[in-house]
């Protein structure tokens, strides 16, 4: 007789392999051809979100304005202005850097002073993450390894263990140019990740994106793609930054796939979700200007470009301006080129109005002419006439 603990150890048996089958299944239609025109679509909404950013800058800046008015209050209890700091410092993230690490360390001194030993923890660890984008490396990491991670409760770990893969993926970037370096620190990072992995319910958001860009960092595209799209698809809705890290590593995985239409409507994507949530530290918009560069978007990939270096100026982040300098002869050659066809159309233009007048001049006075034969006929067909009446009056 088959028992229920039977049915039930064989349910736990081959549930990874139903939900691998589930996933394929799922993955076959997640994956239909993005054509051009699709990307096109995409470009187009980025433009349109592009010319509403400063509406959804003043949104950002009015939250702030906000919070800052409430830290104002007297007497405001500790707890509550811990709060409203953490808050204030979560919305400089990704809009202005050095005020974000200014607000973290704010909150962990005032923690330290009333002796908020949890609050002041957490403050460290979102400092230490936030200040590579300053050009703090050192200094992020000495006071990184002096947080005891073991020693946390769950909520504290998985923060710290975040902000380390965080932190330690920033320093990577820093030296994306020289490879030995590179892959010191991103070994850094994927072994906080892997922690993080173990210590997050494996159903949770953050569990799925860790999971999914780790094989993506090892090279499992295929599946890291599937976990990416399962977190697009879920029904409930994602954080700005979240979509806009999984859209950008599916344009990553597109470009692995030398697919360019989505490569480009990833990259879009992404771009749009940190563009409506305010957010000038913009890697997609980057990448997407130098994409549409090299195939000839002159006018998009100048303007992409263009706005991305003023973005990253703007947010004070010194990483990010490093990184996007990288770009600046990649503006210059798009604006350059840009300026040469617009003046090659210009000189066409004046050149077939010149050669239109000539014509016209030249029809005119062709016509002129015309004009001046028919009316000496005329005269002399008038003479004739004349001379013909006189003779018939004569004879």
């Amino acid at each position: 007789m088959v028992t229920y603990r039977f049915i039930v150890k064989i349910i736990l048996k081959y549930l990874p392999v139903l939900i691998l089958i589930s996933a394929n299944s799922i993955s076959a239609r997640q994956f239909a051809p993005i054509s051009s025109a699709d990307a096109g679509k995409m470009l187009n909404e980025l433009d349109k979100q592009l010319s509403l950013r400063k509406n959804y800058l003043e949104n950002r800046v009015k939250r702030i304005d906000s919070i800052k008015y409430q830290l104002t209050i007297p007497r405001l209890p500790v707890t509550k202005q811990l709060e409203l700091t953490w808050k204030l410092a979560r919305l400089y993230e990704g809009y202005l850097s050095d005020s974000a690490v200014i607000y973290f360390r704010r909150g962990q001194n005032t923690a330290a002073l009333y002796n908020h030993n949890e609050w002041e923890i957490k403050f460290k660890i979102k400092k230490c993450e936030t200040m590579p984008l300053v050009a703090l490396f050192n200094e992020a990491i000495a006071e990184y390894n002096t947080i005891h991670i073991d020693s946390l409760n769950g909520r504290l770990k998985i923060l710290a263990l975040d902000s380390g893969r965080q932190l330690y993926s920033y320093v990577a970037s820093f030296y994306s140019d020289n490879p030995e370096a590179y892959r010191i620190w991103i070994e850094k990072s994927m072994y906080f990740q892997e922690q993080l992995i173990k210590h997050t319910d494996p159903n949770t958001p953050i569990n799925t994106y860790n999971r999914a860009e780790y094989l993506f960092m090892t090279g499992k595209y295929r599946q890291a793609g599937i976990l990416f799209h399962s977190l697009l698809n879920n029904r409930h809705p994602l954080e700005p930054y979240m979509a806009a890290r999984i859209n950008h590593k599916l344009s990553k995985i597109a470009a692995f796939n030398s697919n360019h239409n989505e490569e480009i409507y990833y990259l879009a994507k992404s771009a749009i979700a940190d563009i409506k949530s305010a957010t000038l530290e913009i890697v997609s918009l980057q990448d997407l200007g130098q994409q549409l560069y090299t195939h000839g978007d002159l006018k998009r990939a100048y303007s992409y470009l263009a706005i991305a270096l003023d973005n990253s100026v703007k947010c004070h982040a010194v990483m990010r301006m490093l990184q996007t300098s990288q770009a600046l002869p990649v503006i210059q050659q798009a604006h350059s080129e840009t300026i040469n066809k617009s003046q090659k159309r210009l000189y066409t233009a004046v050149i077939t109005m010149a050669a239109l007048v000539i014509i016209l001049i030249t029809i005119t006075l062709l016509f002129r002419i015309e004009l001046i034969k028919k009316k000496r006929l005329e005269k002399h067909l008038r003479k004739a006439n004349i001379i013909k009446e006189m003779y018939m009056k004569s004879s």
